[in-house]
Order: structure tokens, then sequence, then C-alpha cells
């Protein structure tokens, strides 16, 4: 029998024929558009089956054996990545984390820096690495400068850690960074390319790792690396006598010591999160603001809590404090500047540390904050309890806390 549609008798090439023109529709989809077939295949693909095409005109799809070629992707620069990724962050993050991130870009790669400024920085660098070579210093003073990458590609892994490695200039010494700041790094370059790639700005490379700040070390400290520094009694009394002429750091040092709050949060202390009863504070997230002065605070100078808000009891010693201080404040900030506004962090800790040094002290506000929860832990205070005042993770208690706190064995036999 004669198939009048393919021009054939012979059953076994009419059914070949048939399955040809199947596949040639199913290439034609778009779905399919894309794949790249061998010219030896399109050719046969496209060769007239006997007669077929002229008795069924446009029933028969012509293949192409590649599609056509997409216009190379323009390669954007490392500076113009920045430069979205920032504005992409400025929604999500608080002025002074924005800073932080603006401040690590502008030190790893010279972002936002002049022309002459840049250039300055590493021509310095290049004077120091040829006195290194040349033996006059030993290789670890190498000091950290502004990398130069083009792309986000040409970002290499291995000059990255060696510049978290180097030492730095601080003041007329050098030193090196912690492993703390290291990870503020490594987290803030691992937010970066995970921008770009998910906004296709950056082609991961290795299947395995498609961020490339994944292989740098994580920079964790193992359990037990990091030692705590309290105040023991003693010492806490000689710090209250040095701070005794200025009132307002000494109400500060006396509220992180003896209350556990962060620093942040005891700056931002107004008389309203005070009881009436001097029985407990409230940290909260509300703004300071003296009517008598009328002024308002911006984004930038608001202390924003670290955790949710809390109350924290307030125990014999700082209620006896109070109770004294509080009559002579004449705002309503609990621990004012000398312009009777809210302190700023940097230059509380400035301050602070200025008076100690000229006492030859060293201690500073998370000490205080350690030196809370170590009393506490001696007075028999369990983990949940020192949490909940301190607003953190019990996890976090045990792990700075765990040589401290009585075992829970003795809790459970306690009458």
């Amino acid at each position: 029998m004669q198939r009048h549609s393919l021009c054939t008798c012979d059953e076994r090439f009419a059914i070949r024929s048939l399955r040809k023109l199947e596949a040639m529709m199913v290439l034609a989809e778009p779905k399919v558009e894309a794949v790249v077939l061998p010219a030896e295949i399109t050719a046969v693909l496209n060769k007239n089956l006997n007669g077929a095409a002229q008795e069924f005109p446009g029933a028969v799809p012509t293949l192409r054996s590649s599609p056509p070629a997409a216009p190379p992707p323009v390669k954007a620069t490392l500076e113009e990545d920045i430069a979205l990724y920032l504005s992409h962050v400025t929604e999500e993050n608080v002025p002074h984390h924005l800073k932080n991130k603006i401040s690590q870009l502008r030190r790893l790669f010279g972002y936002g820096m002049e022309p002459k400024e840049l250039e300055a920085s590493r021509s310095a660098a290049k004077r120091q690495a040829e006195k290194i070579r040349a033996g006059e210093l030993a290789e670890d003073a190498m000091l950290q400068y502004p990398m130069e990458f083009a792309t986000a590609s040409d970002v290499d892994m291995l000059q990255i850690r060696r510049w978290m490695s180097a030492r730095f200039r601080k003041g007329k010494t050098t030193k090196c960074f912690s492993k703390k700041t290291k990870r503020h790094y490594r987290e803030m370059l691992h937010q970066f390319f995970e921008f770009l790639i998910k906004n296709g700005r950056y082609i991961p490379t290795n299947p395995h790792a498609p961020n490339p700040i994944s292989t740098l070390p994580t920079w964790l400290e193992k359990k037990g690396e990091r030692r705590i520094i309290f105040l023991k009694k003693p010492q806490l009394e000689h710090q209250y006598e040095v701070l005794e002429a200025s009132p307002s750091l000494l109400a500060a040092v006396k509220i992180m010591a003896e209350a556990g709050v962060r620093r942040g949060e005891a700056l931002g202390l107004t008389i309203d999160d005070i009881a009436i009863d001097l029985s407990y504070l409230g940290v909260t997230n509300s703004c300071a603001q003296d009517d008598a002065e009328d002024f308002l605070l911006d984004e930038d100078e608001r202390h924003h809590l670290k955790t949710g808000p809390r109350t924290v009891t307030i125990l014999p010693e700082l209620k006896s404090f109070l109770t004294e201080y509080l009559p002579t404040l004449t705002t309503s900030v609990i621990i004012p500047s000398p312009k009777g506004l809210p302190w700023d962090r940097d230059n509380f800790s400035a301050a602070l540390r200025r008076k100690n040094k000229s006492e030859g002290l060293i201690w500073s506000s998370g000490h205080y904050r350690h030196t809370y929860a170590t009393h506490r832990a001696a007075e028999g205070w369990g983990a949940m309890d020192l949490a909940r005042e301190m607003g953190t993770s019990v996890a976090m208690i045990e792990r700075h806390y765990a040589g401290y706190l009585k075992p829970n064995y003795l809790h459970r036999r306690a009458p």
C-alpha cells in the first residue's frame, strides 16, 4: 500500500520518516531551541522527506545547527558591584552597621577613597614590599593596604587571606586582626558575594563552593580559648574610687557592673525606665528626649538593642547608689554627657579609657558585664536566671561562665 503523504510504499521507511518528523517537531519547540545539534545530524534532519515537504509546505520545519549567539555579558567593575550592594544593604541595616560595612570595604578595596589617597596608600605598600624583599624588614612586617581588583571575579581568596593575616599600623606600633575582627570581615564578604550571585553579577566557578568566601577559614574561637576578664571585689571598689569625681562615668560603670547591661543599653536608659520603688529597670528601645532642652535624636544617635526588651533586677548595692544619684540629675537621661545629652558610645568609651589610663587601669565595658555574671554565679545564680537578666541565651552563659556556675546537682539538692 502506497503512503501518499510520504510518497513511498516501504512501510519501514514510512515509520522512520514519521519518527524523524516527530523529532523535528519536538526540536522546533521554544523550550529546546537552545539545544546545539551536531552539523551532521542537522543536515540529515533537514533533507526532504521524499516529497513530503513539497506536498505539505510549511509542515516540515527547518532546524538550525546552533541558536544565534547571544551578545557577551558586560562585566561590571568591582566598584559598581560595591555601590549596588551598599544601596541594597542600606534598607536592611541601621546607620552605624552600614558605616561599619563601608569602612571594611574601604579598607579592603579602597572603595570611596580619592584616587590620590588610594595611590599613595598603594605606593607606600610597594615600598614596604621592596624593603621586605631586600631583607631590610621581616616578612611579618607587611602592612595592610587596599587591594586592587578590576571585577568581583578577579578577587583572589589567597590574597584576601594574606591581607587579613598581615600587620597594620596602629599609632606608632603595628598589630594584627583578632579572630573576631577577621570573622566580621568574612561575614561581610560572604554576604557581598551572595548578593552578587543572586543578582547574576558573579558567575561561580567552583560548583562545590559557589560562594568563594566559603573557602576561607571560619576563624571561630575554640571552646575555652577565650579568657574572660572580670573585676574582683577589691578591684571593683578601686574602680569606683577612681571615677568618684565623674558622676556620669561612675553611674555607667555601676549600672553595667551591678545590673549586667551592655554599654549601649546603659547609655540609653532614662528616668522612665526605672521603677518608682527602684526594684527593677526596663531595657527598652525607646529614645530619650529632654523637654527642657527640646532635642530629638536622629537615627545615628539612637541606641538600638542587641536583643529584645527585658527587665533587670536592681540589687541592693545599686539601689542605694541610685537613691542618692537620681535626684542630682537635671535631664531625663540617666547617664548624660557633659552637654546633658545621651552619650555617643564611642565617645563614652574614649572618656572612660582616658580616665582609667590616668590611674593605670585597663578595664572597659565588657569587663564590667563579665564582673556581673561571675559575681552572680558565685552567689548561686543559675544559668537560666543569668541569661534572662543579661538578655542572652543559656548556651552563651555556659560558654563563657561554665567554670563559675554552681553545678545543677547542688541546685537540685538545695532545700
